[in-house]
């Protein structure tokens, strides 16, 4: 019986991992997606030396991806496009609302490290509501 329930909840939690969707889950306008890029590359350059670090990404289909891959590029960043790409980081982002129309919040994983922050809209402008979070 306990062995049954050990094994139950080992594959909950696994399934849980695999459902995770990266990628913009969010409706947002071109102006805000824009603007959250450029504070994402902002962080990123603060972080990794846009020279000496190699992306690896799975082929963004959204705006948000499109534009961040871009301004990695134009930053000096080598972004590869597949996730096997040897001496890259693993790269992937999660842009999502999870009060729709009022907060956003954008995750970035690079290889085993995250970051986070969150957005809200006053007035029709997007405002960061602090600073990123880094989990190691």
């Amino acid at each position: 019986m306990m062995k049954n329930l050990v094994l139950v909840l080992m594959l909950l939690s696994l399934s849980a991992c695999t459902s995770m969707r990266y990628g913009n889950v969010s409706q947002m306008s071109e102006k805000s997606t824009e603007f959250i890029v450029k504070e994402s590359l902002i962080r990123l350059v603060s972080l990794y030396p846009p020279a000496k670090t190699k992306l690896a990404i799975v082929r963004p289909r959204d705006n948000f991806g499109l534009k961040l891959i871009k301004a990695l590029r134009q930053s000096g960043y080598s972004v590869s496009e597949g996730s096997n790409a040897k001496g890259a980081i693993n790269f992937f982002y999660v842009m999502d609302a999870p009060i729709q129309n009022k907060l956003y919040r954008v995750t970035l994983y690079l290889g085993s490290k995250t970051l986070t922050r969150a957005y809200s809209i006053k007035k029709g402008t997007l405002r960061p509501l602090g600073l990123w979070t880094r989990q190691e």
